[in-house]
Formats: structure tokens, sequence, C-alpha cells
């Protein structure tokens, strides 16, 4: 990956990095508290980004595009 590239990554792999690159999650509720309607909305905007990419990746699969080999 090149530099300024920007990884829209689920708040499970929290922790797990990579240089140069420009990781952006969604917030986590605090403990006992809401989000602010800010984070909620950043939030959102996360989400919807990653889910057209999980809809691609479903297409690939659906379609078995990686899968099947092609025997000529």
């Amino acid at each position: 990956m090149s530099s300024g590239t920007i990884l829209y990554q689920d708040t499970g792999f929290q922790g797990w990095t990579l240089t140069e690159i420009n990781i952006v999650q969604p917030k986590k509720k605090p403990k006992g508290r809401d989000l602010t309607i800010d984070k909620k909305e950043n939030n959102w905007d996360i989400s919807s980004i990653r889910t057209q990419a999980e809809h691609a990746i479903a297409g690939v699969k659906r379609y078995r595009i990686v899968q099947n080999k092609l025997r000529n």
C-alpha cells in the first residue's frame, strides 16, 4: 500500500496498525455513557463506506470469481 492510503477498519482490529497508512475506525461507546452526536455521525459514515466494500466482497464470493479454477 502506498503512503497516504486510508484503511477503514472494524473495531475488532483495534491495536493493529500499518506504517504510513491512515487507519479510520469507529469509536466505541464509553462504559456507562452515550456517544456524542458527532461521533455517532462519524461512525455512520465509516459504516456506510465499509458496507459498500463488504457488498463487493460478497458479490465476488457469490459469483465464485475467485474460487473456481478455469480448466481448458
